[in-house]
């Protein structure tokens, strides 16, 4: 793993600097000495700030982790920094739009996006990835980007630089991205992973460090194609920038020494990083940025030590799951896939409620997403519908089309609708529709903090417990 993760690393981080700043550039009618005299005064004037900052977990995040230890260990150099890692950039848009985040590592086109939208409000700092896409093969028959004609490639990111980059090579190469290939658009790269793995797929589109991931799950899966070497060879002049850094405008305005101050000691980040291979990527693993690996390396530790161990990761192999059911056997394991409290009640009160009103009462699902979630239903969705068929014995079937046939609903199904519409967090209503009735539970998610403090409340929890596996349900029936 270290080996795989000092090859992606060096092909992953770099900080190239857009020097924007007022301070950072010499102006045109100031002689050498000028310029550095004004950068020692602008040194001895700095005054620390307090910026937070986000970054999606890949790359971007990977770069940042020594400065994410350094600022916990309260090392750097004056500035203050809080952060935070996201699993995709719609987690980030709205923070930063808003003025809860002064930066974010986003990908490129959506830093774009952002200066335009924004009439320049969001502005670039520092290009911080290049490249770092691949296309995978569970097989040999890919060799060149022709051979993808006819063939069907998972992918996520549609919509923002994974899109873009692919559709743009193919069409350079003579290749109709909407009729030659299908694209199968996931809302994750980890879902990506998983269909390779089951063999739903052969061919997919993912970053580092997700080939790596999957790399470790599958064996003989290969990097067919480097996308940074087949926009290379176009020669067009340009680079294959997948990752840069923003900042809203008037943070970087009221304070830019902090801010230069901040991108160098991101760049040192970044240096270290590429340098310590196997520190990094014990930081890499502590911060939780590759789920599954950290996962797989926690375990074995926590067995050893008798440590107590929270798992709220999804996308565990059946392997790992079955580790963490044998971890449980010698000391406490706290899993839930979703570690919203509320959202758990919620599940609890269906249980209750199909028990007491029986299957004479239809039951509908209704679940609501921003516009950017990709896969419907959500699986908190079927979450509850698995709560309810759990509690009737599997009684139930679920039903997300009635388009396509006319018939008598069957009083033995679930209905489940989805929508997507501006910058719903989440939003779950369970209907139970009887004569003359209706009684409807609800659960709306404003923030994703309650996650966290889930997983807070759970560890509390599970701190004085003895070995075993626990779930929300013991959670919740504690209190």
């Amino acid at each position: 793993m270290k080996k795989n993760l000092k090859h992606l690393l060096a092909l992953c981080l770099t900080l190239a600097l857009v020097f924007s700043l007022a301070a950072c550039g010499q102006k045109a009618d100031e002689t050498p000495n000028d310029a550095q005299n004004d950068q020692q005064t602008e040194q001895e004037e700095f005054a620390p700030a307090s910026y937070s900052i986000a970054a999606l977990k890949g790359p971007t995040a990977m770069g940042l982790v020594k400065l994410m230890k350094d600022s916990e260990s309260g090392e750097t150099t004056g500035n203050e920094y809080t952060f935070t890692l996201a699993g995709s950039a719609d987690e980030v848009t709205p923070a930063l739009l808003k003025g809860e985040l002064d930066m974010a590592c986003v990908p490129a086109n959506l830093a774009a996006v952002l200066y335009n939208k924004t009439e320049g409000e969001i502005e670039v700092l520092a290009v911080n990835t290049l490249g770092v896409l691949y296309i995978v093969e569970n097989g040999e028959s890919v060799q060149s980007l022709a051979d993808l004609k006819g063939k069907t490639v998972v992918a996520a990111g549609k919509g923002s630089t994974p899109e873009y980059a692919l559709r743009y090579l193919l069409t350079e190469n003579g290749i109709d991205p909407d009729n030659d290939v299908t694209i199968d658009w996931k809302s994750e790269h980890s879902e990506c992973v998983a269909a390779l793995a089951s063999g739903q797929a052969s061919v997919a589109l993912l970053p580092q460090p997700f080939v790596t991931v999957a790399q470790s799950k599958i064996e003989g899966l290969r990097m067919a194609l480097d996308l940074t070497k087949e926009w290379d060879a176009l020669d067009n002049g340009s680079s294959l920038i997948t990752g840069v850094i923003v900042a809203r405008r008037e943070v970087v305005e009221a304070n830019p020494a902090a801010v230069n101050e901040f991108l160098k000691e991101y760049a040192a980040s970044v240096d270290y990083v590429n340098a310590n291979t196997a520190d990094a990527a014990a930081l890499i693993g502590e911060y939780g940025i590759v789920d599954a690996t950290v996962a797989e390396k926690a375990l074995p530790y926590c067995q050893t030590h008798k440590m107590p161990i929270v798992v709220c990761t999804t996308g565990l192999s059946e392997e790992l799951q079955l580790k963490v059911v044998q971890l449980s056997r010698s000391v406490p394991v706290f899993k839930s896939a979703n570690m919203s409290m509320g959202i758990n009640v919620l599940a609890e009160l269906c249980k209750r409620a199909s028990a007491v009103l029986g299957i004479n009462y239809d039951i509908e699902i209704v679940e609501q997403h921003h516009h950017n979630k990709l896969d419907a239903p959500s699986g908190t969705a079927l979450m509850l519908a698995d709560a309810i068929n759990e509690q009737n014995d599997g009684a139930y079937h679920y039903v997300y089309d009635r388009s396509s046939v006319r018939q008598k609903r069957d009083p033995k199904e679930i209905g489940i609708s989805a929508v997507r519409g501006g910058s719903i967090v989440g939003d779950h209503e369970v209907l139970f529709c009887g004569p003359d009735e209706v009684i409807t539970l609800r659960h709306t998610a404003y923030s994703r903090s309650i996650f966290a403090n889930g997983a807070v409340n759970a560890a509390v929890y599970l701190a004085k417990k003895e070995p075993g596996l626990y779930d929300m349900g013991d959670l919740i029936a504690a209190l």
